[in-house]
């Protein structure tokens, strides 16, 4: 497997992994929403249930904060790597350039001498180049 295929799986696992803190995101989000509807939809707060609350939503803020924070280095991660599969592609391109004009150098160079070889037997078989 190259270095392109290798580069191409990690993307394709960041952005998995990203999508998936996406998700949770949302779903911590919609909990700590549902949460407090429910309880001011019940009419009465109690005092214990005003601290559940809280601590629910400062858990949710903390973890919504983590999951921010590495969804970030995730998108970022996902940049960089994006930025080296298109180095690797731009450099195998001109490597490929690269070969194309040396296997035609080459191929000039051996018609070169196949024709000087065909000139000096005619010089020699002749006297004179057949030319």
């Amino acid at each position: 497997m190259g270095m392109e295929d290798r580069l191409v799986m990690e993307l394709s696992r960041l952005r998995r992994e990203a999508e998936s803190i996406r998700s949770e995101m949302e779903s911590v989000t919609l909990g700590v929403r549902t949460g407090v509807a429910r309880a001011v939809g019940s009419g009465e707060l109690w005092g214990g249930e005003v601290q559940i609350l809280g601590d629910l939503v400062e858990g949710s803020r903390v973890r919504l904060a983590d999951l921010g924070r590495r969804l970030e280095y995730l998108e970022r991660e996902i940049e960089e790597k994006r930025d080296q599969l298109l180095d690797l592609v731009k450099r195998r391109k001109g490597l490929e350039k690269l070969r194309a004009r040396w296997l035609e150098k080459i191929k000039l160079e051996r018609e070169r001498s196949e024709q000087r070889f065909l000139d000096e037997i005619g010089i020699r078989c002749f006297g004179r180049s057949l030319v």
